[in-house]
């Protein structure tokens, strides 16, 4: 009976256990750069009025990319992911990731709005036109 007990409180472990571990995402806003992770570097210079803003997956509508153009490129920087209905924190780092821009980025003169060329609301302004 103990060993039996065993094997089904075990079971029952390795059934918790057996979820996969969430990732957890950085972001670094300095005054001139982007980093992602603590290794992936994008510089403003390259990003010029092109702020990354974070849209929703067309794919999954629970996952929001952080995309933008980078250099001559469009890039999808990084994946935030909803846990659940409830869960507001892809909202919650769309804001503060755009208020760190905001704050950093609009004095370096490259910015022609006041509010920066991105919003989490209004989505990305691509090639200049505002």
């Amino acid at each position: 009976m103990n060993i039996a007990c065993l094997v089904l409180v075990a079971a029952v472990n390795w059934l918790i256990v057996r979820k996969p571990v969430e990732v957890y995402r950085s972001i670094e806003i300095r005054t001139d750069c982007m980093i992602i992770e603590g290794k992936d570097v994008f510089w403003l210079r390259l990003i010029k009025t092109n702020w990354p803003a974070f849209q929703a997956d067309e794919n999954d509508k629970d996952n929001q990319i952080l995309c933008g153009i980078y250099g001559t490129r469009f890039v999808e920087y990084l994946t935030s992911h909803r846990l659940d209905e409830c869960d507001r924190t892809p909202d919650v780092l769309a804001t503060h990731v755009h208020d760190a821009m905001t704050k950093l980025w609009s004095d370096s003169g490259l910015a022609l709005d006041p509010a920066g060329p991105s919003s989490p609301l209004t989505g990305p302004r691509f090639g200049g036109i505002y």
